[in-house]
């Protein structure tokens, strides 16, 4: 139980909560069954159980969570690394779907239950995420480095123009300032991390869904809002009027 529990990472809700809490309140019963014979026994029974009927159903709960005694790890992995991928369902409906149905799948009390899927399939069923996630994973971290250096560059350049066109915002007698905050809406763009040295990262998605440069699949490169704002700055929208504005045009 402790390294299933594990597995659910930060994903757990209140509802897996309150089913792991379930299970493992039983196997504090089942723990309290002892005796020197079977009256003894008999009356350790009647003390937790009202109804022989929880018993039997307790018993099998046992039963099938020390079944997964060997695979627990396994079922760890598998657990905390679909927990752990980010799956935005906007733009992956049906990755994001399967992931919702693996971590229920993937719970100690769906894992127990006597007439579920059993870890067998629901295993083959996480290997399959894994090996769809990896896929489109790979093709989102490539498309994301080949934009981030000229994003980077053309970002840098335009903040420089800004700075440019707020400074000369600053002189009053030029005239009375016309537009939008280009600068404020320039520094709300993420500039995104360093780029990845490493393209092919097949190797590095077989044991973490998201590798060492930590861009997920939910994280875009801004080009299309730099490239709204971009002419702005190149007309000098934001510029003064009168003369500032000439001089703006000429520069």
């Amino acid at each position: 139980m402790e390294c299933l529990n594990d597995g659910a990472g930060a994903k757990a809700d209140q509802d897996e909560t309150g089913e792991n809490a379930k299970i493992e309140a039983l196997l504090s019963r089942i723990s309290r069954l002892a005796g020197d014979g079977f009256v003894p026994v008999y009356h350790s029974i009647r003390a937790s159980y009202a109804s022989l009927t929880t018993l039997a159903n307790d018993m099998e709960t046992m039963r099938q969570l020390t079944l997964l005694k060997d695979d627990a790890k396994d079922i760890f992995h598998a657990r905390k690394y679909i927990a752990n991928a980010t799956v935005p369902a906007d733009k992956f409906a049906n990755l994001a779907a399967d992931q919702e149905t693996l971590l229920t799948e993937l719970t100690p009390s769906s894992l127990t239950r006597a007439k579920g899927r059993g870890w067998n399939a629901i295993g083959q069923g996480a290997v399959s995420f894994k090996v769809r996630y990896s896929q489109v994973y790979s093709e989102h971290h490539q498309r994301f480095h080949d934009l981030l250096p000229e994003f980077q560059s053309a970002l840098a350049t335009a903040k420089k123009r800004s700075a440019a066109l707020g400074s000369l915002n600053t002189i009053t007698e030029l005239g009375v300032r016309d537009g939008t905050n280009l600068e404020a809406l320039l520094a709300a763009l993420p500039e995104g991390p360093n780029p990845c040295q490493t393209r092919k990262i097949d190797r590095d998605l077989i044991d973490h869904p998201i590798p060492e440069c930590l861009v997920d699949l939910g994280q875009s490169v801004p080009v299309d809002t730099l490239a709204r704002l971009s002419p702005s700055i190149w007309r000098g929208e934001a510029r003064p009027k009168g003369l500032a504005g000439c001089l703006w045009r000429r520069s």
